[in-house]
């Protein structure tokens, strides 16, 4: 089946982390440049969030790697991705957000 995907598809292994005073994201990635990701994201919210490109503490881990077992093509590329709480509480931007990476 992933054969026939032409176009790479992300998968975002994604979690929550408590309120930092502004709402932050933490991306990495182990394989791929996050950053033309991060450029898609303040191009539609730079202005009101904290983007993190994180190359240590949040890169990798077991979740990563089962992911990466499932998804062994080339064609997916598998991204950590944190958001604050500020995200939970703010619907507006979290469907900017979810809307800015899609």
């Amino acid at each position: 089946m992933s054969q026939n995907i032409s176009k790479p598809i992300n998968i975002f292994n994604m979690d929550f982390i408590p309120y930092l005073g502004k709402p932050t994201i933490i991306l990495s990635s182990e394989v791929d440049d996050p950053n033309p990701l991060k450029l898609k994201i303040e191009k539609k919210i730079g202005h009101s969030v904290n983007i993190i490109i994180d190359d240590s503490t949040f890169k990798g881990g077991e979740t990563t790697n089962n992911l990466r077992e499932l998804f062994s093509s080339y064609n997916f590329k598998i991204f950590n991705l944190l958001l604050s709480y500020e995200f939970i509480n703010d619907y507006n931007l979290l469907k900017e957000f979810f809307s800015s990476i899609a």
